[in-house]
């Protein structure tokens, strides 16, 4: 778990912190939906499009960081003045949480 974290890169840190609001932002309207019984139908939609729109923020962040992600091999590859497929293709083989 922690080399999937360590190649993460740059964005693991805007994405942990969205998660962790996500998460929050979920657990208080889990809270609201089975502890305050007093709240109309309209108090409880209320909320949910911060989830939904976070949700969003984070798949356009890793999105972002898998093209980096990306961009950052390409280059690699590019700049290696002796190159085989035998190393290009050992990344796609290494597990990813060894």
């Amino acid at each position: 778990m922690t080399y999937f974290i360590a190649s993460m890169g740059m964005w693991k840190f805007p994405l942990f912190i969205i998660t962790i609001a996500i998460a929050i932002l979920s657990l208080k309207k889990i809270a609201d939906l089975y502890f305050r019984k007093e709240l109309t139908p309209a108090q409880l939609v209320r909320g949910l499009h911060a989830i939904i729109f976070w949700g969003a923020v984070t798949d356009a962040v890793g999105f972002l960081g898998q093209v980096s992600g990306t961009y950052n091999a390409m280059d690699a590859i590019s700049r290696a003045e002796a190159i085989s497929p035998a190393v290009c293709a050992a990344g796609d083989s290494t597990p990813p949480f060894a």
